[in-house]
């Protein structure tokens, strides 16, 4: 399969979906915190200078290493050769359906793989001017309502436990999704609506978009659901994500992460990721290697 290169831009990004690649000296960011593809090979997670977390496939002599999310919800670290690709770390060894994924960087420092996507505006890569869609049909008031508003900061993803308040948005590039004062969900392409929930209700209105933690995203009118996207399932952990291609997509439960959130209170605990390696504040683990190894892990890993 071809993959798609993570492209340069002016924006900040935060999320890896399916198939899409970071090469060495490409990187995930958000706030204080860094996901970098190191052109030494080792994949390590930062806040500000102090790594947090890392891979430890770190190399003496200088290779060509990209990293992955496969549609099998595998995040892959591989050293590139002239033949072949030889992957070096990887996520986990247990495969799961083949679907869309999405690697998200979080606000807390946290790095989380969701999937597989359960409901889409379907607006990948459409035109400017395209048919506006309201989706699913007006649902019932599911799950736990206590959600908390997203900061006036700039973001893409949405998790399970928060909400758009009236005129919040999500924006990422030319796309915005914003709860508009008159309660309509809208996605717009520069000022080109390409999408909506068409749920005018009227001005002021007061409505709020909730991400719940059973997986439905729910408009509300005072106390009322006027709309959801009907993906009510076993509660956990998931996310709303506006992509660069224009796509407004739910993933989830969560099926991996670094375990690296920032703790209460202000302290952060030493985390033991998976396959065996160690983060925390200090430096990366410096050991080196001769040639290329499988880390963490006795299964070979198949592509």
């Amino acid at each position: 399969a071809i993959l798609a290169i993570l492209a340069s831009t002016c924006m900040a990004r935060n999320v890896l979906t399916t198939g899409e690649t970071l090469h060495a000296g490409e990187h995930l960011d958000i706030g204080q915190y860094t996901l970098s593809m190191r052109y030494d090979c080792n994949l390590v997670l930062y806040e500000n200078s102090n790594p947090l977390w890392a891979s430890n496939t770190q190399y003496e002599e200088n290779v060509v290493c990209q990293v992955v999310l496969r549609k099998d919800g595998i995040l892959v670290v591989s050293y590139v050769g002239s033949e072949a690709d030889y992957p070096v770390w990887w996520s986990s060894n247990d495969r799961l359906d083949s679907g869309n994924y999405a690697l998200v960087l979080h606000e807390d420092g946290n790095l989380v793989i969701y999937g597989t996507d359960i409901w889409s505006t379907g607006t990948a890569k459409i035109s400017a001017g395209g048919p506006v869609d309201g989706g699913s049909a007006i649902g019932p008031a599911t799950g736990n309502q206590n959600v908390t508003a997203i900061p006036n900061t700039w973001r893409s993803v949405l998790k399970s436990g928060e909400q758009l308040s009236s005129e919040q948005f999500l924006n990422t590039q030319q796309f915005k999704l914003i709860a508009q004062e008159d309660c309509n969900l809208v996605l717009y392409e520069y000022n080109i609506v390409i999408w909506a929930s068409n749920t005018v209700v009227g001005a002021h209105a007061g409505c709020r978009a909730a991400m719940q933690v059973d997986g439905n995203f729910v408009i509300y009118f005072n106390l009322h659901a006027i709309w959801s996207s009907h993906t009510d399932r076993e509660n956990g952990n998931y996310v709303l994500v506006l992509q660069q291609d224009g796509n407004v997509v739910i993933y989830g439960p969560d099926v991996w992460s670094t375990g690296t959130h920032v703790k209460s209170g202000g302290g952060r605990a030493v985390v033991t990721a998976m396959n065996g390696t160690v983060g925390g504040r200090g430096s990366v683990n410096q050991k080196h290697v001769t040639a290329i190894r499988k880390v963490g892990t006795s299964a070979l890993l198949e592509f």
